[in-house]
Order: C-alpha cells, then sequence, then structure tokens
C-alpha cells in the first residue's frame, strides 16, 4: 500500500490499496482434460475417408460342390471439411501510452512490453474460450463459423443420428441406473474402434447434475460419495480437471461433471451446455477426438504444418503504431458422433 496524491482532489494524499482484478472466469474443461488431440495439417481442408468393414459370418455348404459365398468388399465414403479461421488484431499508439500510469502500480509510467504483454494475455485467454466453444459445438455434432452460423451437422455429414436418453430426473420413481445402463450399452455398441474405454465423462449443465445429485435413488449414493476420503476418488478427479470450478460424481460407471461454462456471443452470455442437458462421451478412445490446425494466413507458413495459435507482431519503422496479430486455424472434429450421446430430463 502506497500513499499518493488524491484522483479527486490534488491538494489531498489517499492510500492507493491494491488493485481489484475483475477476471471472467475461462472455461476450458474439455482442453484441461485433453479431450482432443491435437494434429497439424498443411492445408486449409481435411479428407476423411470413412471406411465400413463388411465382416460377417460365412454360411455353410455342402462339401463337393462349388456354390460358394461371395466375398464383399469393404465400403468407403469421403467427406471433406473447411477448417475456420479465426483472427484477432490489436495496435498500440504513442497516446496509449503517453502520460499513462501502467494500471496495478504506484505510479510507474506505461510502457510498449507491458502493454504488449497485457494484450497478448487477453487474445490468448479470448482464444481459448472460443475453441472450447467450438470443441462444445463439436461434441453436439455442429461445424460452427466463428461468428456461430452451424455450416456442417457430423449426423448428417456421417449418416448417423444422435442417441438421446431421457433420465427422467423430475420422477422420483425413475430407476437411474437403468438410464445409465442405457448409455453405457449404446457406447459400447457404437464406437467401433476396438478400445477398451478407460471412463465415460458426462458433462452437465449446473441444473441437470443438481436434480441427478438429489434425485431420490441417487441422493443417498452422492452424498457417501462426497464424505469419501480426499486423498481417493474425489482429489483424483480434481486432478485431472485442474480446477476447482467443477463439481464431480462418479456413479455407477459413470463419470457426472457439472460444467458452468458459458460464452459471449454478440454480447450475450450463453451456456456452453444448455439447461437440462448433458453430453456423455467416451474417455481413451484412440482417435475420435481430433482438433486439426492448419497454417497461418502469412506467407512465411503456406503449405507448413499447422499449429494451435499464432501470434505475430509488426512495430512501424516510423514508430508511430505496434501492432499484434493473434491467430488460429482450428476444427474440431468428432469422428465417431454415434458414440456420444445427449442425455435430457423431463421435470
Amino acid at each position: 500500500m502506497a500513499t499518493v496524491r488524491s484522483f479527486t482532489n490534488p491538494y489531498e494524499l489517499t492510500d492507493l490499496t491494491d488493485a481489484i482484478q475483475v477476471i471472467p472466469n475461462t472455461w476450458g474443461l474439455l482442453g484441461n482434460m485433453n479431450v482432443f488431440s491435437s494434429e497439424g495439417v498443411a492445408q486449409n481442408t481435411i479428407t476423411l475417408e470413412k471406411v465400413e468393414n463388411t465382416i460377417g459370418l460365412i454360411g455353410s455348404s455342402r462339401r463337393g460342390t462349388r456354390d460358394h459365398m461371395v466375398n464383399k468388399d469393404d465400403l468407403s465414403k469421403i467427406l471433406s471439411f473447411y477448417i475456420p479461421h479465426f483472427s484477432v488484431q490489436d495496435r498500440i499508439e504513442p497516446q496509449d501510452l503517453q502520460g499513462k500510469r501502467r494500471i496495478t502500480t504506484e505510479g510507474q509510467p506505461d510502457t510498449l512490453m507491458a502493454a504488449r504483454s497485457r494484450k497478448l494475455e487477453r487474445m490468448q485467454k479470448s482464444s481459448m474460450i472460443t475453441k472450447e466453444y467450438m470443441r462444445m459445438q463439436a461434441l453436439k455434432g455442429n461445424i460452427v463459423t466463428p461468428s456461430g452460423e452451424v455450416v456442417s451437422n457430423l449426423y448428417t455429414a456421417f449418416e448417423t443420428t444422435q442417441k438421446t436418453v431421457d433420465f427422467v430426473l423430475g420422477t422420483a420413481s425413475t430407476k437411474v441406473g437403468d438410464k445409465i445402463e442405457e448409455v453405457i450399452a449404446h457406447i459400447q455398441d457404437n464406437l467401433l474402434t476396438g478400445d477398451v474405454i478407460d471412463d465415460i465423462v458426462v458433462l452437465c449443465s449446473p441444473e441437470f447434475f443438481q436434480k441427478l445429485v438429489t434425485h431420490a435413488k441417487v441422493e443417498a449414493a452422492y452424498s457417501q460419495y462426497m464424505n469419501t476420503n480426499q486423498q481417493g476418488t474425489i482429489q483424483v478427479l480434481r486432478d485431472r480437471l485442474g480446477t476447482g470450478l467443477y463439481r464431480t460424481f462418479y456413479h455407477q460407471g459413470l463419470t457426472f461433471v457439472e460444467y458452468r461454462g458459458s460464452y459471449s456471443l454478440n454480447g450475450s452470455p450463453t451456456r456452453l451446455v444448455e439447461t437440462d442437458a448433458a453430453y456423455a462421451l467416451p474417455m481413451g478412445a484412440s482417435d475420435m477426438f481430433v482438433e486439426y490446425n492448419g497454417p497461418a494466413d502469412h506467407l512465411d507458413y503456406v503449405n507448413s504444418i499447422g499449429e494451435p495459435i499464432y501470434a505475430f507482431e509488426h512495430t512501424d519503422p516510423r514508430g508511430f503504431y505496434h501492432d499484434i496479430f493473434v491467430e488460429f486455424n482450428t476444427l474440431p472434429m468428432v469422428r465417431r458422433p454415434q458414440a456420444v450421446v445427449k442425455c435430457t430430463t423431463s421435470n
């Protein structure tokens, strides 16, 4: 704490206390959990070949005859997707620094280095929440533009349908265990990767999570779970999620996570997981959730392998301004959308 001249009366002194930092929550659960693996590509589009293996039982025939069963070739389909481009720019000019006190300091003048650091940090955080938004949209089966417009539906592209399970949590007699088994069975039957699933995580809206843990057939189990030794299951989950922002509950094979994340689009806050909904996704399945990163829109990076994010800076040779550019070209892809289950609840 320092004594400085009053900002309202130049003839008085005041104590300048520590600054109040109002920092929005940087929601990044999917990033923290490493749900999507990162893969760099050299072009602005990706092409997937969907191959359906036609493996089946061979019918019996009488020995000595030539009435053989005809073998069938695998079925393939080519799918192409455009990688969306995201960019943001900021500029620092002399009037932004001249005669200005550096924020959070007693009276130190602002500098170009400090201003650059602040702007880059803010731009990086905006990039991270944008990526989180894109990942969540992909889990819902949508590929969207930077403005939020849906340009492709994965269920339509892969010629499959979304599985929805209504947990009916508004009814006390609902057998929640049966609903959980329905989710697990569907994912096991439709994953089609040959992998052994490590875990199934269910990302829940606050309303869905609250109705679940207070349901007549679940409440006792949740109470017992919360009283577990903190060095046990609860602590392990919190370590993996990387933050204390999320309530978790492991029950009958599913890990339920309350996700309060939101983003601001066109000035209005919107939940990442809509009210009374949840999304169940298998963890540990190889090559199911992939984030494709394209090259920067920059001459030095033409046809190069893309990186998750780029930052470029340019100082005017005459010293009139300093520009900062941040961009990323990212396409989160759910390669087996039929294995993601949407959970709802009827009142």
